[in-house]
């Protein structure tokens, strides 16, 4: 066991004057409010010690509490706030608490027992230790008052240290341990000597991986360093000859403990060094405890100072701004006989918890010290109105800082031009302020109406602002009303199992004749059986689009469904109030059979039309509507043609309601091949059906030109 003294000459600090609190109701986010700080009494004849939050999913968000005067602990509900108590033993007197996932260990101070409260499945069953069981016979007396009190889980979740302050012992057990043996013990440290008491009060680890440890003892006044599994500490003295050291923690690179006594705040370097730059509280602080918080900008720490007072001097919180080791905040707490003792934060909500010891009290406030440095566009962005109507919905923003949400921030959101007005419903403005919410987001309260008199679709801007974050812009529409609103694609339309429709509906918006650009579109799948392809303003069954410089909104690409049926699509837009467009897609099953009719005409004079009937049947013998079938030439001469013409050689029509198509039923061969008067006798080639699936059905027939003329 190594023992060191090491000091160096403190540097008082200059108080600093009291700066606006940086408080806020416990809760999600961060404030950069006036102070709050909010009181939860706890039950009668409770005396409440320490306090820690649990993360468990069977607990989430519950605050502990150990009763020092009593037998339990305390759970406060995150829910509703009220408090619940977990028998531990009549004489548990409990002191140090800490939660680690589904266990909430305790430190039976008053019948030297560490208890573990297992919260897995709203359980709450008690595993005591009895600490005169550790493997070391100076503890092993039943007599013996080893007074538990400080407990920390380490970061690796793998051990349980608690100190033992009756007999100057810090002990770590396995944490997953169901009996207290010497396979469950890792470490025992002996912190005192024969000579000097220690007292071991709380414990905190190091970002050198050692457990730090407050050192009570009126003769010895400083902090210890534990190595695990090595029983090996160190002790770093104070300075002063009444620091009486009460509260550690451990910042990113350095420990910080305060000194009751000498009203100072000390750091201790991972090397041992005292820091020479000692913070100093206002005469008559007695700070008992410490937690460090975290700041949004740059990642940097602050901490906070729970001080118990004295006379002249009430209960009061301090924060320390560790760059500049100064008190930059003073904010009393509400009760002044409180009689505070314990501090800590719980880094997932930024939210500080403490316990007034005389006064009976939980009590708790958010901090994080920063104005934000992001802004962004929550709700509201490209909104569009026709004039006189209110925009939807309400213009939000969300503040960050760090990319952590700051609450409490005041927001200005100001109208560019004169296309629109913010009102109240008694009075128009162009600007208005919102505050950030616990969650960081400003939403503003009044509606956002478009001007009326406005002639054409005008498109202006919204800024939102709030130094020193860069300001962001809504982009929001006045629009035109309509007289007329039609579909520009077919009305109906037909598609396999999984695949995607040929066409989405498109739908046009004009005011006489001329077309509105940028009106929104909304379309919807009314039936199932269909739906969208997902993107941008778009889900699986709604899709918002604005119209092109023609008027006319293209709906994403529709996929059909599993099963067969047909599905309607509608559409409708706030430039045609009332009115809405309908569209049936129906969903078939795969070609599996296509037949061919006529076999069709396999003799063709120059100058004749082809004919042929095909049919398409599913794999039950069913005809297929809607489906796409293709002609093909194959090997005929440049004075074949397809379609009335069609230099591909290619032609595709829709089976009808049977299933079928009769090519060359118009008879002016617009929908069927024609041999020209150019093409020799005796020519032959081959017309090829085929399905749009790339592996469907085909059939086909050969064609050869003869003499005659039918």
């Amino acid at each position: 066991m190594k023992w060191s003294r090491r000091g160096s000459r403190p540097v008082q600090l200059a108080s600093i004057g009291v700066t606006s609190s940086l408080l806020a109701l416990a809760g999600v986010g961060v404030s950069a409010a006036s102070p709050s700080i909010v009181e939860y009494p706890t039950e009668a004849g409770v005396v409440p010690y320490s306090v820690a939050v649990s993360h468990s999913p069977f607990a989430p968000g519950a605050v502990f509490v150990t009763d020092a005067a009593g037998g339990t602990l305390q759970e406060r509900s995150a829910e509703d706030g009220s408090f619940s108590k977990i028998d531990l033993d009549p004489a548990a007197k409990p002191h140090g608490v800490a939660v680690d996932g589904d266990s909430v260990w305790v430190a039976g101070f008053g019948n030297s027992t560490l208890y573990r409260v297992k919260l897995a499945n709203g359980s709450r069953t008690v595993d005591r230790f009895d600490l005169h069981q550790v493997p070391d016979s100076d503890l092993n007396d039943p007599n013996l008052a080893l007074k538990p009190q400080g407990v920390l889980v380490s970061k690796d979740h793998s051990r349980v240290w608690v100190t033992l302050s009756g007999v100057d012992r810090v002990v770590a057990l396995d944490a997953t341990a169901d009996k207290l043996d010497a396979a469950a013990v890792t470490d025992t440290v002996v912190t005192g000597t024969p000579d000097t008491q220690s007292v071991p009060a709380n414990l905190a680890e190091g970002p050198d991986g050692r457990i730090w440890v407050s050192e009570q003892a009126e003769a010895h006044h400083g902090v210890a360093a534990i190595t695990p599994r090595a029983d090996d500490v160190e002790h770093y003295a104070l300075p002063g000859s009444n620091a009486l050291v009460f509260g550690i923690a451990a910042t990113e690179d350095a420990i910080l403990a305060t000194a009751w006594g000498t009203d100072m705040v000390y750091e201790v370097g991972t090397d041992g060094q005292v820091g020479e730059s000692p913070v100093k509280l206002p005469a008559g602080s007695r700070p008992r405890a410490i937690a460090v918080g975290q700041d949004s900008t740059g990642g940097s720490s602050s901490a906070w100072v729970l001080n118990e007072g004295s006379a002249g001097t009430a209960p009061n919180l301090a924060r320390i701004d560790l760059r500049s080791h100064a008190v930059v905040d003073t904010v009393p707490l509400p009760t002044a006989t409180g009689d505070p003792y314990s501090l800590t934060v719980d880094s997932a909500t930024s939210t500080f918890w403490g316990t007034e010891f005389g006064g009976k009290q939980l009590f708790s406030f958010s901090h994080q010290d920063v104005l934000a440095d992001q802004l962004t566009i929550t709700a509201g962005d490209g909104g569009w109105a026709l004039p006189g109507n209110t925009f939807a919905p309400k213009l939000a923003v969300t503040a960050s800082a760090n990319g952590k949400p700051v609450a409490d921030v005041d927001v200005t959101f100001t109208v560019n031009g004169t296309a629109a007005s913010f009102t109240d419903g008694a009075s128009n403005t162009e600007t208005v302020v919102a505050t950030t919410d616990a969650h960081g987001v400003a939403t503003v309260s009044e509606d956002l109406v478009a001007n009326v008199g406005i002639p054409t679709t005008t498109t202006f801007q919204v800024t939102a602002s709030a130094a020193p974050a860069s300001p962001v812009a809504f982009t929001e529409t006045v629009g035109v009303a309509a007289t007329n609103f039609e579909a520009t694609s077919p009305t109906s339309a037909y598609g396999h199992h999984g695949q995607v429709f040929t066409r989405s509906p498109e739908a046009k918006v004009t005011s006489g004749a001329t077309a509105l650009p940028d009106t929104p579109v909304t379309f919807t799948v009314a039936k199932s059986g269909v739906s969208f392809v997902p993107g941008p303003g778009a889900t699986a069954t709604t899709a918002t689009v604005r119209t092109d410089a023609d008027g006319v909104a293209h709906a994403p690409a529709v996929l059909a469904g599993d099963a067969e049926g047909t599905a309607t699509i509608e559409a409708s837009t706030p430039a045609y109030p009332g009115k809405k467009l309908a569209y049936t897609y129906t969903v078939t099953p795969p070609v599996a059979t296509l037949t061919l009719d006529g076999s069709g005409n396999g003799n063709l004079a120059p100058g004749e039309l082809g004919t042929a009937t095909t049919t398409a049947l599913d794999a039950t013998g069913r005809p297929v509507v809607g489906e796409r079938i293709t002609a093909v030439l194959d090997n005929a001469p440049s004075g074949v043609i397809m379609g009335g013409g069609d230099p591909s050689g290619t032609l595709t029509l829709t089976t009808d309601g049977q299933g079928q198509i009769h090519w060359g039923a118009k008879g002016d061969g617009s929908d069927t091949w024609k041999v020209g008067e150019t093409v020799s006798i005796g020519t032959q080639f081959r017309v090829v059906f085929h399905t749009a699936d790339a592996d469907g059905a085909t059939a086909s027939f050969a064609v050869t030109v003869n003499i005659t003329r039918h």
